[in-house]
């Protein structure tokens, strides 16, 4: 059989005929692997787009169908490897987050509860001045309500901040040293 004959009359084809009579079975085999018609749709494309730029040459109509359907398998093979790595990627993540999240929840718990702990140690007008500067009352509308000059808004202000101050930094904790002066930053005067 003279091989050269079969070759030209393959690489006379051009390549909108080869996707005409390939593209719907590559698709069937690419879904096959892949279960998305979309996924399967750009994996035919990218195999199409490599036998458009390589320069094959193929000495028989069933080579290049081998090929065709070889790529299809390897690029379908390869999105699924990929997809693996990204969900166990996504997955682990979410664990990790998942983990810090309670952790963090549970600190920010306990470190609330500590610091309004000690607000109560406060004195009431000084406690009731600085409850409704965390509210985000400021200290013109904390003396408007309370009746008191801003001066001794302020200075009740301050008072507490001192207070809080001190009891922070006689605990032996470095996270709670850290955490109020977060809060510091956060309730500036």
């Amino acid at each position: 059989m003279d091989t050269s004959h079969i070759n030209a009359d393959i690489l006379h084809k051009n390549i909108k005929d080869i996707y005409n009579e390939y593209h719907d079975s590559l698709l069937a085999f690419a879904k096959s692997y892949v279960m998305r018609e979309d996924i399967a749709q750009d994996l035919v494309q990218e195999a199409f787009i490599r036998l458009w730029e390589k320069d094959h040459d193929f000495f028989s109509e069933v080579a290049l169908r081998s090929y065709l359907f070889a790529s299809v398998k390897n690029l379908s093979l390869d999105y699924l490897k990929h997809l693996d790595v990204e969900t166990r990627y996504a997955e682990a993540y979410m664990e990790k987050t998942s983990q810090e999240d309670v952790i963090d929840e549970q600190f920010d718990k306990e470190v609330m509860e500590l610091l309004f702990k000690t607000i109560d140690c406060l004195p009431k007008r000084c406690r009731e001045i600085f409850l409704l500067h965390l509210d985000g009352l400021s200290s013109t509308e904390i003396a408007d309500k309370l009746s008191l000059s801003i001066d001794t808004v302020r200075t009740q202000k301050k008072r507490a901040m001192k207070f809080l101050r001190e009891h922070f930094q006689s605990q032996s904790s470095p996270n709670i040293s850290f955490t109020f002066i977060f809060f510091k930053l956060l309730c500036s005067i």
